[in-house]
């Protein structure tokens, strides 16, 4: 199964933009395989949460797992916890990115109810099993 582009002739599927993402000041500091790792992660949950704005801005925080932010001219800002443990780094957990692209979702879209509650059922009836990684936290 190909991803969200067709790497040799450069098309997308209908209905698919790829992300545009821009790193924070602090983010840009991670080293690069960090960066590709985190943005692996955003490229192949965003595919899933089509309502979502396809600029976003990523940085880090130390004080939570996520969370995002969008202006009302639709500057779109997504903060994941990103650190360096004894065992290497420490990622965002898949379900974690997907809650939160879920949030952007819901900026976008007045069909889709607000609430941590209903951004967990929202998700979870979007992703596959596979990028469930951890147990949602509002159910």
């Amino acid at each position: 199964m190909r991803g969200a582009s067709d790497k040799r002739d450069g098309r997308h599927r209908a209905g698919e933009m790829p992300l545009r993402i821009s790193w924070t000041r602090t983010a840009k500091k991670l080293p690069p395989e960090v960066r590709r790792e985190v943005e692996r992660r955003l490229r192949a949950l965003g595919r899933y949460f089509p309502e979502m704005r396809r600029d976003l801005t990523v940085g880090i925080t130390r004080s939570y797992d996520g969370a995002v932010f969008q202006t009302d001219d639709g500057f779109a800002k997504l903060m994941l916890e990103v650190r360096r443990g004894r065992g290497g780094w420490r990622y965002p957990t898949h379900w974690t990115v997907a809650h939160e692209l879920m949030h952007l979702a819901q900026f976008n879209s007045k069909g889709i109810p607000g609430g941590e509650r209903a951004t967990d059922v929202h998700a979870l009836a979007r992703v596959p099993p596979r990028y469930i990684d951890e147990s949602p936290t509002y159910l």
